[in-house]
């Protein structure tokens, strides 16, 4: 049977799967090859070596750091368990249209964006 300390560490969430810095999210942001969009959700993706996510939650959006807070939470843990088929950097925004009220509601929305996420389209360039 293990220690506790090495049940806690197959759970984690590290350093090496998460977007930190802003030249990490903004290839993401100025060209995503993956995109799934909702009124509760927006989802930028770029395949990668490694899945990683990167958070935006908005105070502006959501005043209380108690709601921020959970959001955040809830969206690593369904990240953490979601079976990709491939892997990828990314960029989850929660948007004003989420019903923040219940961890159900905010779990229910995110996994269907993960079912949603499908290739972006290609932006046209000027001949």
């Amino acid at each position: 049977m293990g220690s506790v300390d090495s049940q806690r560490k197959d759970h984690s969430f590290s350093k090496r799967s998460r977007l930190l810095h802003s030249a990490q999210f903004r290839p993401i942001f100025n060209g995503a090859a993956f995109i799934a969009a909702s009124p509760s959700f927006l989802i930028l993706a770029n395949p990668s070596d490694r899945p990683r996510l990167g958070l935006v939650v908005a105070k502006k959006h959501f005043k209380l750091a108690v709601t921020r807070n959970r959001i955040k939470r809830m969206v690593r843990e369904s990240f953490r368990q979601y079976p990709f088929e491939q892997s990828f950097d990314l960029v989850v925004m929660a948007r004003p249209g989420l019903n923040a009220d219940s961890n159900a509601s905010i779990a229910k929305a995110i996994e269907k964006q993960w079912r949603r996420l499908k290739p972006a389209k290609q932006k046209r360039t000027k001949r």
